[in-house]
C-alpha cells in the first residue's frame, strides 16, 4: 500500500479527504476480495 494513504489518514486532514480515504478503503477492500489471491 502506498505510504501516502497512511499520511492522508492523518487527523489534521480536511473532512473531505477523510471521506475520500473511507470511500477508497471500501473500493480497495472490494477489489481485494473480488480478485484472486496470489
Amino acid at each position: 500500500m502506498p505510504s501516502t494513504i497512511v499520511l492522508n489518514a492523518d487527523p489534521d486532514v480536511c473532512p473531505a479527504m477523510g471521506t475520500w480515504i473511507t470511500n477508497n478503503t471500501q473500493l480497495l477492500s472490494g477489489f481485494l476480495f473480488s480478485s484472486p489471491q496470489t
